[in-house]
């Protein structure tokens, strides 16, 4: 607590022991924005919270995974994934 009582909390969004980023709340939830970089580069995250639909993870994993897969650029046949809807 500070010298309010008033507790604050603290996120780090890293990989490997590594912060890349990091943001301080004052609500116990993890923020949408108003990161701090660390040892990643700008622009700090913008987070979306999934709430609703209990497929909206796997969904939106799947939209990232296509998304990379198209920018993506092999020689070799085995790594080319298509993933029909």
């Amino acid at each position: 607590p500070d010298e309010s009582g008033k507790l604050h909390w603290g996120w780090i969004i890293g990989q490997g022991g590594v912060p890349a980023y990091g943001s301080m709340s004052q609500k116990d939830r993890i923020p949408s924005g108003d990161w701090q970089c660390f040892q990643a580069s700008p622009p700090g995250p913008s987070l979306h919270f999934i709430k609703d639909d209990p497929d909206a993870a796997a969904k939106a994993y799947l939209q990232e995974a296509r998304q990379r897969a198209s920018r993506a650029k092999t020689s070799n046949p085995q790594l080319a994934v298509t993933v029909e809807a």
